[in-house]
């Protein structure tokens, strides 16, 4: 064999070990980074410009109810029913054809069947010469945190029932001494007609009111 075939033939060789070393760094960062979201509790997922999954994480995996391999390929219509994969391909789409980011309130069906309440937080992905590659979602699971509103609301609710239908006088007065509130009895007790004829004032000191 010639020297200069030898050489060439190295080269090559040389040029093939550096393009698998570079392989197998690129498959470690791979590696890495699936880890890495793995580790997050929040279902984290990606799709490609045409809404197709192209991976998830593990809490993505639960809340489906089936592997990263019954997911990866498929879109999101594949695997909830339709009146709630209408809604996020619809907001795909905008995100696609608006590159930045999204967030927006919704709900995400589990495998248990139960609905939960979450907030889809979206960005479009950019490669080499600003090519969109897809979009990555973080899905935050706010049903706790609504359940818990719903109940202070209704707590509010039934307060405000109480204090306001209430034959006895009752008042809220701040640190400083401040009314802040009164319900139909006192202002009948303070002789007023409106609630702002007491709020906002020192109850013992700047109303006339008889010791």
């Amino acid at each position: 064999m010639e020297h200069s075939n030898f050489l060439q033939i190295l080269g090559k060789i040389q040029e093939a070990i550096t393009q698998l070393n570079n392989l197998e760094n690129e498959l470690q960062e791979l590696h890495f980074l699936q880890h890495l979201i793995d580790t997050i509790p929040s279902p984290v997922f990606y799709k490609d410009p045409r809404g197709i999954y192209r991976g998830c994480n593990k809490a993505f995996e639960e809340c489906m109810g089936v592997p990263k391999n019954q997911i990866i390929g498929k879109s999101y219509s594949d695997l909830v029913p339709a009146e709630v994969a209408e809604v996020n391909t619809r907001m795909d789409k905008i995100l696609l054809n608006n590159p930045g980011v999204q967030s927006y309130d919704g709900v995400l069906p589990f495998a248990d069947g139960t609905l939960h309440d979450v907030i889809y937080n979206k960005a479009t992905v950019h490669g080499v010469s600003n090519k969109l590659l897809g979009l990555v979602g973080v899905t935050v699971d706010i049903t706790k945190r609504k359940k818990a509103e719903e109940a202070l609301i209704i707590s509010e609710e039934k307060f405000r029932n109480i204090f306001s239908q209430s034959p006895i006088g009752i008042i809220l007065i701040d640190n400083n001494g401040i009314l802040m509130d009164a319900n139909q009895a006192s202002l009948n007790i303070f002789g007023v007609t409106k609630n702002d004829d007491l709020v906002g004032f020192k109850i013992f000191e700047d109303l006339n009111i008889p010791e």
